[in-house]
């Protein structure tokens, strides 16, 4: 009997040792599979605690919980503890300086002007003068392909539509071309006043405010919005012209591809004269074309109207 109690005690001393080891394996398990956070190499863990800020004059100390002053330099400006005021300051982002619309042209040929265009295209000081005002003088004389013309203030008013595109582009790089020696022509003439309007449906100006003196920082400024123009888009003609002789140039030179199919109407030509007959501004004409002596009649009326040439170019010659 003795025996038999013995046994039956060892068996259950032995089943409650396992059963404990058990519970431990399962203890050890579900520790393991908390997570443990790893500090970076630059972090470091932290404690929590109660801080007191004694401020004395410009000395600030810190006491903790068992009134030990606790230096600045090792805890509290520590990254973990606080975040520098001038760490929130930032700067405002400055906006480039606009170069004109559409993107930057592919042709070799209009990159002509400078190897060191300026950075910025502020253009000078100057408000828009009127031209007429100062059309006394030496004047200088300017050639576009064919047409020349004499005078002090320029305006030139040239057609970047998609048409301008057409045999590879060329047309609209011979035109960029031109006008690119034309503005190394007026460069460092203080005297000479110029502006530049390229056009489809709507009108792009190198300067809002009306001509501007030809001086170098100018010339290159303008130099620069020739070579960023591309051509797209439809073509209108009457809004960009009236808005040249508003700037009272002497010489006008108007060129464009345009033909028969988007033609100023009668009442167009008609107003333009209107607007001119006090300023008598001289509207040269020059028109792209495709083959031998296709003239559009109502641009050979618009120069004769405005005191100005007509030339036909004939684009399959460049």
């Amino acid at each position: 009997m003795d025996s038999l109690l013995i046994s039956l005690s060892r068996r259950a001393w032995v089943g409650s040792l396992l059963f404990h080891l058990f519970l431990f394996g399962i203890l050890i398990f579900l520790m393991r599979l908390q997570p443990i956070h790893k500090t970076l190499p630059h972090e470091r863990n932290a404690s929590g605690g109660i801080l007191i800020k004694q401020a004395d004059g410009e000395i600030v100390q810190y006491i903790d919980a068992g009134n030990e002053v606790i230096s600045a330099a090792d805890e509290i400006k520590s990254e973990d503890a606080i975040i520098d005021d001038k760490s929130l300051e930032f700067t405002p982002l400055q906006s480039p300086p606009r170069i004109g619309l559409g993107n930057k042209s592919t042709n070799s040929k209009v990159n002509l002007f400078t190897n060191n265009l300026p950075n910025s295209l502020t253009t000078s000081s100057n408000t828009g003068i009127h031209a007429g005002e100062n059309s006394g003088g030496n004047t200088i004389q300017l050639r576009v392909f064919d047409v020349a013309a004499k005078g002090n203030n320029f305006v030139f008013v040239f057609d970047k539509s998609d048409s301008m595109n057409e045999r590879g582009g060329i047309p609209f790089k011979e035109a960029k071309s031109e006008l690119l020696r034309n503005i190394r022509e007026l460069g460092n003439n203080e005297k000479s006043r110029f502006n530049i309007i390229f056009y489809n449906d709507e009108l792009h100006q190198w300067s809002n405010r009306g001509m501007l003196e030809a001086v170098e920082s100018n010339c290159r400024s303008a130099a620069q919005f020739v070579q960023f123009e591309n051509a797209r888009g439809g073509t209108k003609h009457f809004e960009p012209l009236v808005a040249a002789l508003k700037q009272k140039p002497d010489v006008i030179f108007f060129l464009t591809d345009g033909d028969d199919n988007d033609a100023m109407t009668q009442i167009q030509l008609n107003e333009i004269k209107r607007i001119n007959q006090m300023n008598k501004v001289r509207i040269n004409v020059i028109q792209f074309g495709v083959g031998k002596y296709r003239t559009s009649e109502f641009l050979k009326q618009l120069a004769d109207d405005n005191n100005g040439q007509y030339s036909y170019i004939n684009v399959t010659e460049f």
